[in-house]
């Protein structure tokens, strides 16, 4: 199905054309002769901790749908779920963030660097793996500490003013 990756594994060699056959993860029996240039790695597995700051509108990300994972792009950001698009089926989906996954690129000819050959683009940059990991620690690092000052000039808002002194009282 075109924008969807499914797990699987490879239970023939490549044929002279260049197909594999696989075998999908969740199915004994249901078996796929497909072009080698479709497989990938399984790609990197993060936590929604660390993309969610990254994610805003027109970020692409996948959809965990029907037991594989579909191309979208973000719609909108809510504060306990996100809203996705299907671009090439036009559908809508708001999910919670450990539903998505960032939509990772693999380039076979950079297997062998440190990001394993694999990286993703956000906002026009685009980020090997290391370095994508960094700019969401830093994303998710401010956003904690704007939190935790929300949460401090709430809490000092809400307490009642301290008495005056008697020296401040005759002034």
């Amino acid at each position: 199905l075109r924008g969807s990756w499914y797990g699987g594994s490879v239970v023939e060699s490549p044929t002279a054309r260049g197909a594999v056959r696989v075998r999908y993860t969740g199915s004994n029996t249901e078996e796929e002769e497909v072009s080698a240039s479709r497989l990938r790695p399984q790609p990197p597995e993060v936590s929604p901790s660390e993309w969610k700051a990254l994610a805003c509108a027109d970020t692409a990300l996948e959809l965990y749908f029907q037991q594989g994972w579909w191309d979208v792009v973000v719609a909108e950001v809510k504060k306990t779920c996100i809203a996705v698009v299907a671009p090439e089926y036009a559908k809508r989906h708001t999910v919670p963030p450990s539903k998505l996954r960032p939509r990772w690129s693999f380039d076979p000819a950079s297997r062998h660097e440190p990001s394993g050959g694999w990286s993703l683009s956000v906002g026009g940059t685009s980020y090997a793996l290391a370095a994508w990991r960094e700019q969401a620690a830093a994303l998710a690092a401010e956003a904690n500490a704007a939190a935790e000052a929300e949460r401090t000039a709430a809490a000092a808002a809400s307490r009642p003013p301290e008495p005056l002194s008697a020296a401040e009282a005759e002034a």
